[in-house]
């Protein structure tokens, strides 16, 4: 390749050069990892009436052809490719144009030069004049290879103004009726390799292919993972993607005990809810959003609570809910739910916390939260006492209520009585109510109305009598 990169081809305008109204706002756009066949399209506002354009246009400084031709030094940056440039098809030149460069090289620079078809405006003599087009609209179509470019976030400019270089700086350009060149008023634009979109299939394991797309693939640091249609993914084993948005209300994501869910970019929750086991964990290296209509639950146990760990910033709203865990009861004292280490860090809070009912202090509007820039914690002033299902701090009929409604019944949790954690309320869940009764830190209230409560006795030929029947249960099964 040459200095006679194509530059022959090139309208040459007679007159002057001008400033036109018409404006080229060349944009940015995103493109998949190693992927031939991707067209960005520019469009072009203003109006004004032209014969012809010569059209330039340039991956980041023309990459090693343009710096072998010498128009810029070696060696040049390395980009992807544009295969193809379209100013006819869908613009305002087609069908009145007469003809363009129809190939070119699969290089970082194109160049396309078109004119309008002269216009008969005397069949008898064949008198011809210039027609014009107004450029208002779409103005071209360039199709880039990005193959070998499979690095996420990689990006390059994306020039239709000031190319090539030294002696041969081009800019796309207009020529109206009168061979004046009308120059537009041009913003350079930018390609991005981003990482393919995954969606979710069907509810079912993060590491099942069933559960995505076409069921081929699984979920990694490669793809940006999207939940939408009411499914519901279970995170059972350390899992990573580029990025993860939960966008439908009843969709879900929940990250098992133990279990790290590692993303490359962003967690956005803009509907649905993120759940999180007292060990299980998200990390993001990029920013946190969760948005007014979503949700995120987290388990909070003796020691730790579902934690969020972003690299970036993190803008709240939304519910807080808080899952106890029967299994091992929450101590009183802080735990940390939220990090976040960018600039801002974290903004905003969530529109409303619920789940530890009265072992927060009581009255505070933030319900034992404490926001900073750096994190979120809770603070809760008490043990979690056996027995209280309701979480008032007191063990009393409420809560001997609440296991009775639920008695028998699997799939249960702390506040349907399940106070061992084992998923059944039963006999050893009312053990341990039984044990701590009218016990608690706050308030017992007003004395209960006789008949309320079992008395002593019946509490024994209750326990006997539910004895009998899990024996029962068990001698049918």
């Amino acid at each position: 390749m040459n200095k006679a990169i194509g530059l022959a081809l090139v309208l040459t305008a007679l007159a002057s050069t001008a400033m036109a109204d018409l404006v080229i706002m060349v944009g940015d756009y995103d493109l998949l990892p190693g992927t031939a066949g991707q067209e960005v399209q520019i469009f072009v506002t203003g109006g004004d009436e032209v014969q012809g354009m010569n059209f330039y246009v340039q991956i980041a400084d023309g990459g090693p052809g343009v710096a072998d031709a010498g128009f810029i030094p070696q060696p040049g940056i390395l980009g992807p490719t544009i295969t193809k440039l379209d100013v006819i098809t869908g613009t305002p030149f087609d069908g009145k144009h007469t003809g363009s460069l129809a190939e070119i090289p699969a290089l970082q620079f194109a160049l396309d030069s078109i004119t309008t078809a002269a216009q008969i405006v005397d069949p008898e003599t064949q008198i011809t004049e210039t027609s014009l087009v107004a450029m208002d609209g779409l103005l071209a179509t360039i199709t880039i290879d990005t193959t070998g470019f499979d690095t996420i976030g990689q990006s390059w400019e994306l020039r239709l103004a000031n190319t090539l270089g030294g002696d041969f700086v081009e800019t796309t350009e207009f020529i109206d009726a009168e061979n004046n060149i009308l120059q537009p008023n041009i913003t350079n634009g930018s390609i991005r390799i981003v990482a393919p979109v995954l969606t979710s299939s069907g509810s079912g394991s993060w590491g099942d292919t069933e559960t995505w797309g076409d069921g081929t693939v699984t979920p990694d640091a490669g793809y940006a993972v999207v939940i939408g249609d009411s499914q519901v993914i279970a995170v059972t084993e350390d899992a990573s993607a580029y990025s993860l948005a939960i966008s439908d209300p009843s969709a879900s994501v929940a990250i098992a005990a133990g279990q790290t869910l590692s993303l490359v970019e962003d967690l956005n929750l803009t509907e649905g809810t993120l759940q999180l086991t007292s060990t299980g964990a998200v990390s993001a290296g990029g920013d946190l959003t969760v948005a007014a209509d979503s949700q995120v639950v987290t388990e909070i146990d003796a020691t730790t609570a579902g934690l969020i760990a972003v690299e970036g910033d993190a803008q709240l709203a939304g519910t807080l809910t808080f899952a106890v865990s029967g299994t091992s009861p929450f101590l009183a004292g802080t735990y940390t739910l939220i990090t976040a280490g960018g600039t801002t860090g974290i903004a905003g809070t969530f529109d409303q916390s619920q789940g530890l009912g009265q072992y927060v202090s009581i009255g505070d509007m933030n319900d034992g939260l404490t926001y900073s820039a750096e994190s979120l914690t809770v603070t809760i002033d008490f043990d979690l006492h056996s027995g209280d299902a309701n979480l008032d701090t007191v063990t009393d009929v409420r809560d001997f209520n609440t296991w009775n409604t639920n008695k028998f019944t699997s799939g249960t949790d702390w506040s349907s009585g399940d106070f061992n954690g084992d998923g059944t309320t039963d006999v050893r869940d009312f053990n341990q109510w039984n044990t701590a009764k009218f016990t608690g830190v706050g308030d017992v209230g007003a004395p209960l109305a006789t008949g309320q409560v079992p008395e002593p006795t019946t509490l024994v030929l209750l326990v006997c009598a539910l004895a009998a029947a899990m024996a029962w249960r068990r001698s049918r099964s």
